[in-house]
């Protein structure tokens, strides 16, 4: 994508839809309080909200990014394998 297609893309973004229940990125990623960068990064890696394209934008449906919000909920702190350091056997010296 060229430097001036991106600044398009981002000044397409900055339309303000205050009257529909249509977000655009910069409007979901502020819902959600991630960056846009996460939410770009998230969207091309198919792990965040549902989106849709109107008229060649992304836009996210305001129910989709409160589900998709709600689906994160966590009861409990995750659980990550611990890495144990060997002792290094390097002839008693320290």
């Amino acid at each position: 994508m060229t430097s001036d297609a991106k600044e398009d893309r981002h000044s397409n973004n900055e339309i303000s839809t205050t009257n529909s229940p249509y977000l655009l990125v910069d409007e979901a990623a502020d819902r959600l309080k991630i960056t846009r960068d996460t939410l770009d990064r998230w969207r091309a890696q198919g792990v965040g909200p549902v989106f849709r394209y109107h008229g060649g934008r992304v836009v996210y449906h305001v129910e989709d990014v409160d589900a998709w919000s709600d689906d994160q909920r966590q009861t409990q702190v995750r659980k990550f394998k611990r890495i144990r350091r060997r002792k290094r056997n390097d002839g008693g010296a320290s």
